[in-house]
């Protein structure tokens, strides 16, 4: 059995790549049948869709495990059902999420739940990883997030937290200001081997706890955010009513069949 694959590249730009993501219609495939997709497809993530009475149903896969959820697969997502089905305002249902957005041509807007953190002290194994840069560290539920003190220190950052398996999360967000006086912080994102992504190229869901940290700093409630990966990505972000607003440019890039 086959199943069509689409690609985009979601929170590009005409400098940066951005994040590519598969998008696939859920045609009754099992937990198995996803992960077994998402390994071949090697993309950060998979969203699989599910039509739902007056939403859909989405579910996120990384080339190793299901992820409660993933923002760059959502605002892909958003743009496969525009472009196929016309739809300009969707909602998302997700494991423990409802997301919603809106569709404008090559824009898309992920309204995302806010997400508290917490200032800690860091425990010895998390100020190794975090390295001596490291000027100030909270915790979200699923991130550890380390502010660094220069954009400069943000990029010269290589440990190794990949290959971590035991610690009580799986993502790291460094964040530090940007060197580019047009954005208004820069953040890279990181994973363990339990989530299969060594680094993710745009992070749409970690924007939510780093921006209430950067718009108290900051005082400002609506950001230009650079994400330094390799393919880079960029993303406005703006507290909304609902939660916090993520914005970006969606591409599509190819489709193509793959085996299950």
């Amino acid at each position: 059995m086959k199943i069509e694959v689409f690609e985009y590249n979601s929170f590009c730009s005409d400098t940066f790549l951005g994040n590519p993501a598969g998008v696939c219609m859920d045609v009754g495939l099992s937990k198995e049948e996803k992960q077994n997709i998402a390994y071949k497809n090697g993309f950060s993530e998979t969203a699989f869709l599910l039509e739902e009475d007056s939403c859909f149903k989405i579910s996120f896969f990384t080339p190793t495990s299901e992820i409660d959820l993933c923002g760059h697969a959502t605002v892909a997502s958003a743009a496969h059902l525009s472009n196929k089905m016309g739809i300009k305002k969707i909602t998302f249902k997700a494991n423990h999420d409802v997301l919603y957005c809106d569709v404008d041509n090559e824009f898309v807007s992920l309204i995302l739940p806010d997400q508290n953190i917490e200032k800690k002290e860091p425990n010895e194994v998390i100020k190794v990883i975090l390295g001596t840069s490291c000027i100030d560290y909270y915790e979200s539920k699923i991130h550890f997030i380390g502010v660094l003190d220069s954009f400069d220190s943000l990029m010269k950052w290589d440990y190794d937290f990949f290959s971590h398996d035991n610690l009580s999360k799986d993502q790291l967000i460094l964040t530090s200001t940007s060197e580019n006086s047009n954005y208004d912080y820069a953040l890279r994102m990181f994973g363990t081997k339990n989530l299969g992504v060594r680094e993710d190229p745009v992070t749409g869901s970690a924007q939510p706890p780093i921006f209430s940290y950067w718009s108290k700093i900051l005082k400002k409630e609506d950001v230009l955010v650079y994400q330094s990966s390799e393919r880079g990505g960029l993303m406005r972000v703006k507290r909304d009513l609902r939660g916090i607003d993520v914005n970006g440019r969606v591409k599509l890039v190819k489709h193509f069949n793959q085996e299950i």
